[in-house]
């Protein structure tokens, strides 16, 4: 515009609009009045002509900001778009000023153009002369996401507080605020409100209201660079995340100083190639989340290393960008976690408390192999519940309300298809059109509405309870982002047929839960835990640490579990009752996605333990430990002399029962059989061996030929009786498919080739990663290894040795038989059969005599069974 007075104007800002036309006279163009002759005066200066048509019958411009708009929805106005377009206009880095930021809008404008034509338009007459170029029609492309981003907060309280914390928390998260208090009150409306106290409550809640606004961030520390830019991009694409390359912040930032033609603080980085400050990396990465309006969840690429390995980064990072949860790292790792040497103290920290998230990746692989490997980490976990029919035990609001305590939001696909229709979007409108034809929805379109609300950002559990119903759409909804399903519910008792044939497929590799089972729980919260009580102040947790990791178990001691539950408590110097306080422990595991954990002096007191047995788990093992006094000698004192054992007593009864008492006693009464121990020590070191052998899962061994068919039913029973199902063979094969690139998996088509066995070394590996990866891995049923291929080495002795180290020990062997008519009608020919018999000879026959020999348990179980019985008949065993 320029300065108000006309001769600054022109000589200072000879462009602005003030310096090209002044003010004075018939030429003020810009004094701002609204009356009609001002309007005249400054239309007849910018084109030069008279007003072809009586302003009086121009259009109101409330009447223009009150039409629908293109590209979006009907109930969206220009006036909307408007607001929509200030407040992007100020988030603009580097701000804009002048005629830019007004040009900028006018785009904005002009890309939201109204649907209808004006009704009458200002025509103005130009004069004649050189013809100029016109204009391209075509909307500019600014990159602006349509208005989605709306949050709708129930406050329960007085106004001034809910009005102060909703101003606070748009102007922190860059949101617009709508006070609707405000405006039904201008327009003399009172809203009944006393249902919503009621419908609210069947709707997950935010430990914080701070969270559903926070950024999630995850940074990724790829020292060999193994997963390639592109490939994050089509990752984040799959499973609905925003990719920031840091790389490429600074190659826009300098572009951005170069345009303005000075050398900036980045362009002198880049340049001279020096280590980058650690706020400065902070602040352009929170410069790009705040600009970013749609999707909240980031992972970060081509961070510097420098900053990754730094102590106060991620903390730094944290609190600028006020992300919810705390900000994890992903290190991808080029060897499994027990074989990697070359961490640091803080990534080993940074393991063991759950801040770093270790990521196996053998080498170069493509994306849909990458998809299953980062799926526990960018996808929610999905639990299927599958009805069986009558007489199946359970209720429906009793499974829902124990879902929900652990973090579960039940999706309906019904209901998402309603919400659909009422989107009106393509989908939704394609949806009604089949309803309204009464036929059946596609499989695919189902899913896909279903990924629209299972991906939502705070969304990190989904039960599902009415889809799938049938084989079909459950391979269709596992190709997609959400993938296979973490635990498989069903309404019938365990040993018992399934009553549906989707049960039947699922079981070949998915764990499937009753609704009475001992695991439900841990099963739902997807987590395993373990408590040392008592006297704990001797223990070296740091020893316990360092043990544990290469097992997948975070050791949490109590006084980090209280500072993370302080960050999370939204009422800072207000006190806690135990009952939040586990709430937010249960919390802290869900945010950092924990599977094992051991923690040390947690729970304090007996509603404590109550608690995180209602909402969470059984602890799995309890030790409490109790320092042994030894009597010292001292001189006699008169409190020797004048003490009474009557009085001792007395005090001792009136006393309140200490914690400890009550906790023992409580474990004692519900804990499993074997899962409490009561540990006097005088040397501290003497009680590491007794806590050290917990987690290590028992390995149940399987052999049998291969005619007998008893792999299908094994692989089902096992899936059904909590135990984790691993079949060696299928692992190589998954592994060179993954990986074709790597060492490894040369080495197993090498031993393929040469028909020999697969080193040890690789093996133990794979069964290893394969355990971990499932949650409730107290019991491993395997198959395929150890086994005797011709007469190279190592024996079967070695095999068993290395299995038992690096996995767990070998405690029974399940030797399946069948009598030769059985065989030959399962396989059809007598050459199939005595192939798969000169097979079991050579490379299982000396498992078994070696089990026999070293007193393993060896369980004969006949196949000569239906492969349904057969199943029932291995469920009933492992259950018991």
């Amino acid at each position: 515009m320029g300065p108000t007075n006309s001769k600054t104007a022109k000589d200072q800002y000879p462009h602005s609009i003030r310096g090209q036309y002044g003010i004075d006279g018939t030429q003020n163009a810009t004094h701002g009045s609204d009356s009609r002759g001002s309007a005249d005066r400054e239309i007849s200066l910018l084109f030069h002509a008279p007003v072809a048509v009586p302003l009086g019958a121009s259009v109101s411009t409330k009447e223009v900001a009150g039409r629908p708009i293109q590209y979006l929805s009907r109930d969206k106005t220009l006036h909307e778009a408007l607001a929509r377009g200030v407040t992007l206009l100020c988030q603009q880095d580097p701000k804009l000023d002048g005629l830019e930021a007004v040009a900028w809008l006018g785009r904005f404008l002009a890309t939201f153009a109204t649907n209808e034509r004006p009704e009458t338009a200002v025509v103005a007459r130009l004069p004649s002369g050189p013809p100029r170029s016109r204009r391209s029609q075509e909307a500019a492309d600014l990159g602006i996401p349509p208005l989605a981003a709306l949050h709708v907060v129930g406050f329960f309280g007085r106004g001034s507080n809910r009005t102060l914390l909703a101003t606070q928390i748009a102007k922190d998260f860059n949101y617009h605020y709508m006070d609707m208090d405000v405006l039904l009150q201008k327009l003399h409306y009172v809203p009944p409100r006393p249902h919503l106290a009621t419908a609210l409550t069947q709707h997950m809640f935010l430990a914080d209201v701070h969270g559903a606004f926070s950024p999630r961030i995850l940074l990724v520390h790829d020292r060999n660079r193994v997963i390639p830019s592109h490939q994050w991009h089509d990752l984040a694409q799959h499973f609905r995340w925003s990719v920031l390359d840091f790389s490429a912040l600074v190659e826009q930032q300098v572009g951005r100083e170069a345009s303005k033609g000075h050398a900036g603080v980045y362009s002198t980085m880049a340049r001279t190639k020096e280590t980058m400050p650690l706020d400065l990396i902070v602040r352009l990465l929170a410069q790009a989340i705040a600009i970013t309006p749609t999707v909240h969840r980031f992972v970060t690429i081509n961070v510097p290393p420098h900053a990754l390995l730094s102590a106060g980064f991620v903390s730094l990072v944290d609190t600028t960008t006020r992300c919810f949860p705390p900000t994890q790292l992903i290190n991808i790792e080029p060897n499994p976690l027990w074989r990697n040497t070359n961490l640091t103290s803080l990534e080993w920290r940074g393991h063991a408390l759950g801040h770093v998230v270790p990521v196996w990746v053998d080498g170069p692989a493509e994306s849909t192999h990458l998809q299953s490997i980062l799926q526990p980490v960018l996808a929610p976990t999905v639990a299927f519940s599958i009805d069986e029919g009558i007489e199946s035990g359970g209720d429906d609001a009793t499974i829902l309300a124990t879902a929900r305590a652990r973090g579960y939001l039940k999706l309906s696909a019904k209901d998402a298809l309603r919400a659909e229709i009422l989107a009106r979007s393509a989908d939704g409108v394609h949806i009604h059109e089949l309803v309204q034809a009464n036929e059946p929805i596609p499989d695919d379109v189902v899913v896909r509405v279903l990924h629209k609300f299972a991906f939502h950002p705070h969304h990190r559990r989904i039960f599902l309870d009415d889809f799938p119903a049938t084989v079909k759409q459950t391979t269709a909804i596992s190709v997609g982002p959400l993938g296979s399903p973490s635990m498989v519910l069903r309404s019938h008792e365990s040993a018992t047929p399934f009553k549906r044939d989707i049960l039947t497929h699922l079981a070949l590799s998915h764990a499937v839960v009753t609704l009475t089972g001992p695991n439900l729980h841990a099963h739902l919260s997807q987590l395993t835990a373990s408590a040392v009580l008592g006297d704990v102040s001797d223990l070296d947790v740091s020893r316990l640490q360092r043990h544990f990791h290469v097992e997948g178990v975070h050791v949490l001691p109590i006084a980090h579990v209280e500072a993370s539950v302080d960050t999370l408590w939204p009422h800072p110097g207000h006190p806690m009752d135990d009952r939040s306080f586990v709430e937010l422990v249960c919390l802290m595991l869900r945010q950092r996605n924990l599977r094992k954990v051991l923690f040390i002096g947690f729970p304090r007191t007996l509603l404590e333990a109550q608690t995180f047995r209602a909402i969470g788990v059984d602890f799995d093992h309890v030790a409490i430990l109790t320092k042994k006094v030894m009597p010292v000698p001292h001189a006699l004192t008169d409190e020797d002399y004048y003490s009474s054992d009557e009085e001792v007593k007395a005090r001792k009864k009136n006393a309140p029962e200490p914690q400890l008492s009550q906790l023992s006693r409580y474990f004692t009464d519900t804990a499993p059989r074997g899962a409490i121990q009561a540990l006097t020590y005088v040397d501290i070191t003497r009680v590491y061996p007794h806590l050290e052998a917990w987690f290590r899962p028992n390995v149940i061994l399987a052999v049998g030929n291969k005619a007998s068919g008893f792999h299908d039913a094994l692989q089902r029973a096992a899936h059904s009786s909590n135990c984790v199902y691993v079949h060696v063979p299928t692992l190589h094969a998954k592994h060179v498919q993954r990986f074709p690139f790597s060492d490894r998996a040369k080495r197993i088509r090498a031993a393929w080739t040469e028909r020999r066995l697969v080193d040890v070394e690789i093996t133990v590996d794979l069964v290893k990663t394969e355990v971990l990866r499932q949650p409730v891995s107290t019991r491993v049923v395997l198959t395929g290894f150890p086994r005797m291929m011709g007469n190279t080495m190592p024996y079967v002795h070695d095999q068993v040795v290395a299995l038992t180290e690096h996995v767990g020990a070998v405690n029974q062997l399940l030797h399946f038989t069948a009598s030769p008519a059985t065989l030959l009608a399962r396989v059809g020919t007598i050459e199939a059969v005595h192939a798969h018999t000169d097979a079991f000879n050579a490379e299982n026959a000396p498992l078994v005599a070696f089990c026999i020999k070293m007193n393993k348990v060896v369980t004969t179980v006949s196949a000569d069974v239906s492969l349904g019985t057969l199943t029932e008949d291995i469920q009933t065993l492992l259950l018991t």
